[in-house]
């Protein structure tokens, strides 16, 4: 993997990828550190299904509703991530 800012955070958020079958991962930090690269790199490396969602597309809890919900429907027998881009929180 290829990654981008601190390896040792990211060792563990890794280990969370290598174990974890479902569940919230909050990742957070200033523009610019990788924290996009790095998931997509995990993402790939464990062979997952990603669906994005990012915040200057959709902004309702309806319309996040309906991500989630998408993201649930996956077809394939894939693990599904759904990345949740530049969430602000006013």
């Amino acid at each position: 993997m290829s990654v981008v800012g601190n390896r040792a955070a990211w060792e563990k958020v890794r280990a969370w990828f290598a174990s974890s079958t479902d569940g919230v991962l909050i990742i957070q930090g200033p523009c610019g550190v990788g924290k996009t690269h790095n998931v997509m790199q995990l993402a790939e490396e464990f062979d997952m299904d990603v669906h994005e969602l990012h915040s200057m597309e959709r902004r309702s809890s309806q319309d996040f509703e309906a991500a989630v919900v998408e993201t649930g429907r996956s077809v394939n027998k894939k693990r599904r991530l759904l990345f949740v881009d530049d969430i602000h929180l006013c």
